[in-house]
């Protein structure tokens, strides 16, 4: 269209052109004088009527000239116009690109562009720029009661807030599912970071609004800043990411700094990660069994099977090392089922030295609930090992009640109507214990240690336990004490009458060998201590040694 309108426009400068010269040659020569005298000498040539024609004729094809170039003109003008809304359409469109349709904040590409922006400005002046990972803590459990259309809403409603505790020069994203960013410019230290941290932090201490209820949120922060930890986006991401992690298991609700400390332990992880997968393959984790014991006769009822990681060079470790990296890869699937089917084949070898009918207490993950092979595994496990289910009990944690699911729930139904027992461990831990015991029936729950370690010598302790046992009988409930580690917190627990318990006054946990000796000194326990009034000379019996 521009290529046409230069050519209309040379065109008629042609004409111009070339009728300036005319009149001029014409005038110069004074060619129409010449010519008035020749036309009146010459009236039978009748040049006067051709001479009204050419002037005619030039006058159309002025007229022509002029309508094409305001017609060029024209659509030069509508060509601008298409052009600037093109330009605008593809503007609004790179906007949309960046923008979050939930929030209306900008999304991880509009982040990563905004934040490339800010490191090219501070690169030429001394100031820093800090990028915080904000992680909403626990929101698939509030997803999950409220819906995701409420979710979506509380989500907003998260990012304006925090939109409102910023300056006009910082950003505010969301980067995908309950996770922030925000972008702060002009910084002259790490403080001003802290500062907006801090006060993130605090603006979660008034609730939001959800369905005309109040919900309180906590989030997890971490924060890299540039040029002193990179100036690169993606790394920048990625250090304020290894933060935030470290912010969530630091117990959440606060904030932490990248550190080269983070990236060590990153590596670590990474190392102890690939040597985990070599122990699934190389059969390095097995079972060792703590045993729990009837209190009042100290007869032993049973053991719970706890994992060991056999490693070829640091020795035997303990759950603590490794679980948590376990759960967060999903490798405590294959370290789950290897423990389940360990301790419940053992188990089978356990009946037969027995003169009782003795029962395997196994952990359960919140990954290995969530996983559709559980169920089948278990039912294939105890088919195989020809044991009655009723003696194998499940445990799980409070805190994996949290999330609780209808698939969790389903498969609680499932592994109960089995046969299998539930038992709630680590019970008084966690945010809503006695409302758990009403939603879920559970046929065991474990008094944790924290209540036991002082209960001999603490009046607050012993009334708890003692609500708890009260609890536990008029529900029908078994009930275990752990961590009972001296003769003070025996005797105490026994006096309250508490049924069951386990800790390092009886046994640590040990390999199977070594619980195969406790069956058969319980075996001999039995026959020489049988009447349960001699309960105090039992106790010294089972503990002698």
């Amino acid at each position: 269209m521009k290529r046409l309108y230069n050519f209309f426009d040379y065109d008629v400068a042609v004409i111009a052109v070339l009728s300036i010269v005319v009149v001029f040659l014409a005038t110069e020569f004074e060619l129409f004088d010449q010519f008035y005298q020749y036309s009146k000498n010459n009236p039978h040539l009748r040049l006067d009527e051709l001479a009204a024609l050419l002037i005619i004729l030039s006058l159309v094809f002025i007229f022509i000239g002029v309508r094409k170039w305001f017609d060029a003109k024209k659509a030069y003008m509508q060509l601008e116009e298409a052009l600037e809304e093109r330009e605008d359409a593809l503007e609004k469109a790179r906007e949309l690109a960046r923008c979050d349709e939930v929030t209306g904040l900008l999304n991880r590409k509009g982040c990563l562009e905004y934040l490339h922006d800010s490191l090219v400005r501070a690169s030429r002046s001394d100031c820093k720029t800090a990028l915080m990972l904000v992680d909403i803590d626990r929101f698939k459990v509030i997803n999950d009661h409220y819906g995701h259309k409420e979710g979506d809403k509380l989500l907003t409603q998260f990012g304006q807030r925090m939109q409102s505790l910023l300056r006009q020069t910082d950003y505010v994203a969301r980067t995908g599912g309950d996770q922030f960013a925000v972008i702060l410019n002009h910084l002259a230290d790490y403080s001003g970071a802290a500062r907006v941290a801090r006060k993130i932090l605090d603006s979660l201490d008034a609730p939001f609004d959800v369905r005309e209820e109040s919900t309180n949120l906590t989030c997890s922060i971490g924060i890299s800043v540039s040029p002193q930890d990179s100036s690169e986006c993606s790394q920048l991401m990625h250090d304020a990411d290894l933060a935030m992690y470290q912010a969530k298991a630091s117990g959440r609700s606060t904030y932490k700094f990248y550190t080269s400390v983070l990236q060590a332990e990153v590596v670590g992880k990474l190392a102890l990660e690939k040597e985990l997968r070599e122990a699934i393959k190389n059969e390095e984790l097995e079972p060792w069994f703590q045993p729990q014991y009837e209190l009042k006769t100290l007869k032993l009822i049973g053991f719970e099977a706890l994992v060991r990681w056999n490693h070829p060079t640091r020795g035997v470790l303990p759950p603590g090392k490794f679980i948590d990296l376990a759960e967060e890869t999903g490798l405590i699937i294959n370290i789950g089922e290897i423990v389940l089917e360990k301790a419940c084949a053992h188990l089978k070898t356990m009946q037969k030295m027995s003169s009782q009918s003795l029962k395997m207490s196994i952990n359960l993950s919140p990954r290995q609930l969530e996983s559709d092979n559980l169920v089948p595994f278990i039912k294939r496990i105890v088919t195989k090992n020809c044991i009655d289910p009723r003696n194998v009990v499940l445990e799980i944690t409070e805190n994996l009640l949290l999330q609780k699911t209808r698939e969790v729930l389903d498969t609680l139904a499932q592994l109960k109507s089995m046969g299998i027992r539930i038992a709630l461990d680590d019970f008084g831990t966690g945010y809503s214990a006695i409302a758990y015991l009403q939603q879920f029936h559970f046929d065991q729950i474990k008094i944790d240690r924290s209540f036991i370690q002082h209960a001999h010598e603490n009046g607050k302790d012993i009334r708890l336990v003692k609500l708890m046992l009260g609890i536990a009988t008029h529900l029908g409930m078994d009930i275990v004490a752990e961590g009972i580690e001296v003769n003070e917190q025996l005797s105490a627990l026994r006096d309250l009458d508490c049924p069951l318990g386990q800790g390092y006054l009886f046994s640590k946990p040990v390999i199977f060998s070594d619980a195969e000796k406790l069956i058969l000194k319980n075996e001999e326990h039995i026959k020489t201590v049988p009447e349960e009034d001699e309960a105090e000379r039992s106790l010294t019996v089972a503990l002698a040694g």
